[in-house]
């Protein structure tokens, strides 16, 4: 099996602070993404996507770096110059399997592959929303970008909080085996789903659960696992139970376990919700399944057991209050 390392950028690098910010004006966003994905900075190299057309207008779109499986290489479209009911406070992301031109006047793109569309989600022609800031200003927000050549994750502390607002775009660990073919459009895309909204409810989707065949609004994949349909609604669930049955990911399990000391993770499995097919699991996102209270923001956790060789990243608290964890060794399964 094929392993993989996210690369992690911060706010606080010192080839960042001050230059390469969030806050709620237009261009930010697309910047931090530029440097992180495509540019790199001082101290941080970047993430192998690539730009096959020039941003323009605080509008701009990134490409995953290639396989050489057959793999589509998904678009992503960053709308960054205030389009929503929130102005500049929040930027419209979309998924695409392929993009040829965008106007920055309207949004929109000619391409093909949308996903969502505004069928799916009625944000301008279809989009899911990352939020920047509470407020329209140049007051800078922290936040923590994980990627690699195909992947991007993003936390924002965008109101000004110890709370992370999240998306994720790109490839999750597909279970299609070798013998059916490749899972070619295994993209996703996860963002929030109301515009000018501080509502952690419903909104925010990335810490958000759901049992398997049951839609999580905010989640969409390129095609199903076939390479059927387009802009196929999902399903996203750790381990159910021991949440107890809770929407969020977070736990009940003591901490530590009694019995053996020790600390529990899930993956982050993704499922069709259509048919309930367990599509496959999320590369280097896990759940924790203890109390939030049991661990701070940024701690680092070795694993032990089946977990020997990896560690991980706590990110603390989800839009929810629950708890983002990051796989950071080199070895998060990739396919």
């Amino acid at each position: 099996m094929a392993t993989s390392q996210f690369n992690f950028y911060y706010s606080s690098d010192a080839g960042a602070t001050g230059s390469i910010v969030i806050n709620g004006l237009s261009g930010s966003l697309l910047n931090v993404l530029n440097k992180c994905l495509v540019e790199g900075y001082v101290g941080r190299t970047a993430s192998g996507w690539t730009k096959p057309i020039a941003d323009t207008g605080n509008v701009g779109i990134f490409k995953q770096g290639i396989l050489s499986d057959g793999t589509n290489n998904g678009y992503l479209h960053v709308m960054d110059n205030g389009p929503g009911a929130g102005g500049a406070i929040e930027a419209r992301i979309t998924g695409w399997e392929n993009i040829t031109a965008f106007s920055t006047a309207s949004g929109g793109v000619t391409g093909s592959g949308q996903y969502p569309t505004s069928t799916q989600l009625a944000i301008g022609s279809g989009a899911c929303i990352a939020r920047k800031s509470i407020a329209a200003t140049s007051v800078q927000r922290n936040w923590i970008v994980a990627a690699d050549s195909r992947s991007v994750y993003m936390f924002i502390q965008s109101e000004g909080t110890t709370v992370y607002f999240g998306w994720m775009f790109g490839d999750i660990y597909s279970y299609k085996s070798s013998d059916q073919g490749i899972d070619a459009y295994r993209q996703i895309i996860i963002g929030r789903v109301t515009e000018n909204s501080t509502d952690v409810n419903t909104a925010g989707r990335l810490d958000k659960q759901t049992i398997i065949g049951t839609v999580n609004t905010g989640h969409f994949a390129s095609r199903t696992y076939s390479g059927l349909a387009s802009g196929v609604t999902l399903s996203k669930h750790g381990d159910w139970t021991k949440s107890a049955g809770s929407g969020i990911f977070n736990g009940v399990v003591p901490f530590p376990n009694g019995p053996d000391g020790a600390t529990y993770l899930s993956k982050i499995w993704i499922g069709e919700n259509a048919s309930s097919v367990l599509r496959g699991h999320m590369k280097g996102f896990w759940h924790w399944c203890h109390p939030v209270a049991n661990i701070t923001d940024q701690q680092i956790i070795s694993g032990s057991g089946t977990l020997a060789g990896r560690t991980f990243l706590a990110i603390k608290s989800t839009e929810s209050l629950g708890v983002y964890i990051m796989e950071t060794s080199n070895t998060i399964e990739n396919n």
